[in-house]
């Protein structure tokens, strides 16, 4: 029975001396540094106490020695006789000529000779902007009537009869697919500065391509005898394309429209 009661006395023995080893000798530096293994090392405790006021730290030392402090560089002397600037807050200030520059680069240019006024009257390629088409070789723009040169323009009343023998509107057409071509464009055309009522009749461009070589290679205009575009009009009407082809389909599917019956009136 005595054997029993001093077992767990015993235990709570060993355990309270584990227990002291583990937590409490190691802050009070009780560990025994020489007995233990090759690698084992001390644990050294800081110190977190403030200086008082007043107290100079020194600096700590380290393993290669002591912090030097640094020198601190002499002062220079002043010059023999120099003064400071007295205040000059109370006195007007004078204007003095600016400096010259550093060098000609920074002077400023000379201004431009002013462009000579344009003759109202000159004849060169002007853009005329957002160009409407009246007819398949004429357009009105910028306040300038245009005829384009070299070719017979179609009227947009005039009616055309395709090899089939059918009459239709090939002037209206013609129009229509030089509007198509157009697209509001700007064009380049040879016409005096100010505009006029008067109808001009020159050469024009759109896009760097003759206007008037497109119209009359795709068969929307006719060319004159004696122009430049005679034999482009020539492989235009062989081919049977534009005014010298045949009527475009462009009409509508016929329908009809069926009414439904009238109700039978009611008997009295």
């Amino acid at each position: 029975m005595a054997g029993q009661n001093l077992a767990p006395l015993v235990l709570a023995a060993f355990v309270a001396c584990v227990l002291v080893s583990v937590f409490v000798a190691p802050s009070y530096g009780l560990l025994d540094h020489s007995g233990g293994t090759e690698t084992s090392q001390a644990i050294l405790t800081e110190n977190f106490e403030l200086p008082e006021d007043g107290e100079a730290v020194q600096p700590t030392e380290e393993i290669s020695g002591s912090i030097a402090e640094k020198e601190q560089p002499a002062a220079r002397p002043a010059a023999p006789g120099f003064a400071l600037p007295q205040d000059y807050a109370d006195e007007p200030l004078e204007r003095i000529d600016p400096r010259p520059p550093l060098s000609e680069l920074s002077l400023a240019l000379p201004p431009r000779p002013q462009a000579a006024a344009a003759d109202p009257g000159e004849i060169r390629y002007r853009l005329l902007h957002r160009p409407l088409a009246t007819a398949a070789g004429r357009i009105e723009a910028d306040g300038h009537v245009v005829e384009v040169q070299g070719i017979v323009i179609p009227s947009p009343d005039e009616t055309c009869t395709d090899p089939a023998g059918v009459n239709w509107p090939c002037g209206m057409q013609a129009r229509t697919a030089f509007r198509a071509w157009l697209r509001s464009r700007a064009v380049m055309c040879r016409l005096p500065a100010t505009p006029s009522s008067a109808v001009s009749a020159t050469d024009c461009t759109l896009g760097g391509e003759d206007v008037a070589a497109w119209l009359v290679g795709n068969g929307w205009a006719r060319a004159k005898a004696d122009g430049p575009y005679a034999e482009r009009a020539r492989k235009a009407e062989e081919r049977q394309v534009g005014i010298f082809g045949r009527r475009p389909d462009s009409a509508l599917p016929a329908f009809s429209v069926s009414m439904p019956p009238s109700p039978e009136p009611l008997p009295r």
